[in-house]
């Protein structure tokens, strides 16, 4: 892919870091024409020292030859009106990156009113995180990977008997739109069919959509009882700090703020 980000800081060299390991091209657009040259230095990118708040700038770039824009600035309001601009110009794909919690409260609102297909906010994506630790453990004596959509479990086959003593074609009917991609039998790995039956002492590994799995893993799991948790100290008055705070409060927990 095409992509041109907007802003040279923290993020957008990380940004740039991850999208070239994936084998995309990336362009980046600053004002601050040392730190883009530390980074020209660095990686194998293109770099533009000019104001993409111009929409001369983003005409001459060819924004609309790019299959995507990311303005990452530390001004919301400019990240907004660039991903506005490029989107107007062609740009197939914008997004923007959110920092104040006014913005970051009306997403769906900004996003529809600007025409931006995502307006993101890492402080608050950090506090979801955070507050899933809380609200979301499970105990299991396996675990679980998530990412992108996909969720891949693995639990004993007992924690689900009405699977043990089926064909894998059979236990299709209990465990609708997922695979089971691997089982471990007795210390060995089995790469299963549908003829493969499931037996008492297996591990399972379950692959499937992540609210498919997740129901599963509801199931099988030892939910982490949350109700103990009534009181939270937050060392950090944030933006990070505040959409946890939020998240919290209205989850019904007691929450303190230090601020240094």
């Amino acid at each position: 892919m095409k992509i041109v980000i907007i802003g040279a800081g923290t993020l957008g060299e990380r940004l740039a870091d991850a999208l070239l390991g994936g084998g995309n091209e990336v362009t980046i657009v600053d004002k601050d024409e040392a730190l883009l040259q530390k980074l020209d230095a660095r990686m194998d990118i293109m770099t533009v020292v000019a104001n993409a708040k111009s929409v001369e700038l983003l005409k001459e770039l060819h924004v609309e030859d790019f299959d995507a824009l990311i303005a990452v600035t530390n001004d919301d309001e400019k990240n907004i009106f660039i991903a506005s601009f490029a989107k107007k110009i062609g740009c197939p794909m914008v997004i923007a990156r959110a920092h104040d919690p006014e913005h970051v409260d009306q997403i769906d609102l900004i996003c529809d009113a600007f025409d931006i297909d995502h307006l993101v906010s890492p402080d608050m994506a950090c506090a979801n995180e955070i507050f899933k630790y809380f609200t979301e453990k499970y105990g299991l004596e396996g675990g679980y990977i998530r990412a992108d959509g996909v969720e891949i479990l693995e639990f004993d086959a007992d924690r689900l008997p009405e699977i043990k003593g089926l064909q894998l074609k059979e236990a299709a009917g209990i465990l609708p739109g997922m695979l089971i991609g691997a089982i471990s039998r007795q210390g060995s790995i089995i790469v299963p069919n549908g003829n493969t039956e499931i037996a008492e002492g297996d591990r399972i590994y379950l692959i499937g959509a992540q609210n498919d799995v997740e129901r599963i893993h509801r199931k099988v799991g030892t939910i982490k009882d949350n109700a103990n948790i009534e009181r939270v100290m937050i060392a950090g008055g944030g933006k990070t700090g505040y959409f946890l705070a939020s998240m919290l409060v209205n989850a019904g927990k007691n929450v303190r703020i230090i601020e240094t």
